[in-house]
């Protein structure tokens, strides 16, 4: 039977802050050094979900759900930078590396920008690594363009560069 999808919750927080972890550990596995890997804490994101979700949040996410337990999400809301009127901001897209390839994440993409859409978004932007390329194909894949931003994070001494990518949710 194929994961289902529904609307996350705050409950939820504990389950998704372990497929992050993962999903940063096995998606950026030979692009990042593996310290700054080990050193993402599930704790740490489980509080980051509870506040994203919880009373107040401005976050949306959908979760995908097999045998009972949460193996994949997506999550977006309000842009966290500089962005036009009416846009949202594709936040994370993660999944449990067994689920990589069997078409879980186009359908939780799919999700997150009718969820955008139906919110009344009319831009929808993402941050990829430029080192991810797997990421850049699978967004290009999707219809989405880089739109010549770059963002510059510094974490744990390591520098990260980002590429904005940005999609028309007016077009169908």
């Amino acid at each position: 039977m194929p994961p289902s999808l529904r609307p996350a919750i705050a409950a939820d927080a504990p389950a998704l802050a372990a497929v992050h972890v993962e999903g940063w550990r096995w998606g950026y596995r030979g692009l990042l050094p593996a310290a700054l890997l080990d050193a993402i804490s599930v704790a740490d994101r489980e509080a980051l979900w509870r506040k994203a979700l919880g009373p107040g949040g401005t976050t949306a996410a959908v979760v995908a759900e097999h045998a009972g337990a949460v193996v994949a999400f997506a999550a977006w809301g309000p842009p966290l930078g500089p962005a036009e009127d009416g846009a949202a901001e594709l936040y994370a897209l993660y999944q449990r590396e067994a689920c990589a390839g069997t078409g879980l994440g186009r359908a939780l993409l799919a999700a997150a920008t009718e969820g955008m859409r139906q919110a009344g978004h009319r831009q929808a932007l993402l941050w990829v690594l430029r080192e991810n390329a797997r990421a850049q194909a699978f967004y290009a894949r999707h219809g989405w363009d880089p739109d010549g931003a770059t963002g510059l994070e510094v974490r744990d001494g390591v520098t990260l560069v980002d590429i904005r990518y940005s999609l028309d949710l007016t077009a169908r």
